[in-house]
């Protein structure tokens, strides 16, 4: 497995703030554990070659925390999305994250390789 090649793999569940997820809700909950955890793995395992790997709606969050933690830190070595949420319909609750995952910068900032997997 990952951890026989020298993979290091956390798991994790969001915690929802209740009810608003999608439309109602910028979802800057979700990102900042996501933001807090990938932080946490860095500095107890003293790593800057973290993939950040986020399925369904946790795609999304995932790349608006990628592009929070490279303005950081810049410790995201490469970004997986696994049924991302793109879309017309997704764009009303997911939309706001779309330009954190699109393109090659944000504000300047180079994105990690993607790879995303529909």
């Amino acid at each position: 497995g990952a951890k026989n090649n020298g993979w290091r793999v956390i798991t994790f569940t969001l915690k929802s703030t209740g009810a608003v997820w999608g439309i109602c809700s910028a979802h800057s909950y979700e990102v900042q554990q996501t933001v807090d955890v990938v932080n946490w793995v860095g500095e107890k395992y003293g790593t800057d070659n973290i993939v950040l790997f986020g399925s369904s709606a946790g795609a999304p969050i995932a790349g608006s925390a990628m592009a929070q933690l490279q303005k950081n830190r810049n410790i995201i070595a490469a970004y997986i999305a696994v049924g991302y949420t793109f879309g017309n319909f997704a764009t009303l609750g997911f939309g706001r994250h779309f330009p954190s995952v699109v393109g090659e910068s944000v504000g300047g900032i180079a994105i990690p390789p993607k790879l995303f997997i529909m």
